[in-house]
């Protein structure tokens, strides 16, 4: 797992070579909008290049908190500082994103948004696992899903329950993380969030395989990839093979395991994400 996020990682610097044109040019297309429409386009497009555009995505959230403070919208800030917290995370920027979380913390208290709170707590919480401050990541993923219980947000109740059990599984608690993971997962069906559903089955796989139980191992994880299949998220599809490959190779099934690698391969080059090529 330590090697895929680590490529994940360096996916990001892949794609992260684009100068600020991009954010004076959105800029310059919404000058004359009003501020309510300025802020929701800025976010829309920070959102959707915050884990590979780290520049113009600080940009633009910069001017959405500068908005948002003469407007006095703490709820405008709060977004905006959630996002730079985001792309500093990817970016290596560790100091930083703590910094920016406990700010959209505040922003979402002063303006009484707590499932807003309650999703800065789940980001916060992979901040502290990063850190290896599990008792802190434990703990901020307890609280989210408490706020997240109260305010009747499944979603975020499902991602706080799935990232607690990343956490038990780090400290090799895997029947505790399996567990939480199947608590998750009953959510994301509830929902019918796709996604969510993919990676619950992809982190039990792997505390599956862990605890020896190779056959269940291979069955979520081909659950999970079949989901991706359908979604045609090719990134997400590269890493499940990756970690089929890693359960044949285990049980010295290398045959098995040279397939698997061979069809990343072909998804790999297809989409030219050449470090995990």
């Amino acid at each position: 797992m330590k090697r895929i996020l680590f490529l994940l990682t360096i996916f990001f610097f892949s794609l992260s070579g684009h100068t600020q044109q991009l954010a004076d040019s959105i800029q310059k297309q919404y000058a004359h909008q009003p501020d309510s429409s300025k802020v929701k386009k800025y976010l829309e497009l920070a959102g959707n290049i915050q884990n590979k555009d780290y520049t113009n995505c600080v940009i633009l959230c910069d001017e959405v908190i500068r908005i948002g403070k003469e407007n006095r919208n703490a709820h405008w800030q709060a977004d905006a500082f959630l996002l730079k917290g985001l792309t500093s995370y990817f970016a290596g920027e560790y100091q930083q994103t703590l910094q920016y979380y406990l700010s959209a913390i505040t922003q979402f208290e002063n303006c009484h948004y707590l499932i807003g709170k309650a999703r800065v707590l789940n980001e916060l919480g992979i901040f502290y696992r990063k850190q290896k401050n599990d008792a802190e990541s434990v703990k901020t993923f307890k609280e989210a899903y408490t706020i997240a219980e109260r305010e009747g947000d499944e979603g975020v109740m499902a991602t706080a329950l799935n990232n607690h059990g990343i956490s038990e599984q780090d400290q090799g608690h895997h029947q505790m993380a399996i567990d939480l993971f199947s608590q998750g997962r009953v959510l994301y069906e509830k929902i019918k969030d796709s996604i969510g559903i993919s990676y619950t089955m992809d982190y039990s796989s792997v505390s599956f395989a862990a605890e020896g139980d190779f056959a269940k191992a291979i069955q979520f994880q081909t659950e999970a990839l079949n989901i991706r299949m359908q979604l045609k998220d090719s990134n997400a599809q590269a890493l499940s093979l990756i970690n089929l490959a890693e359960f044949e190779k285990l049980q010295h099934h290398f045959s098995d395991e040279e397939n698997y690698l061979l069809t990343c391969l072909q998804i790999t080059e297809k989409i030219k994400y050449k470090d995990l090529t």
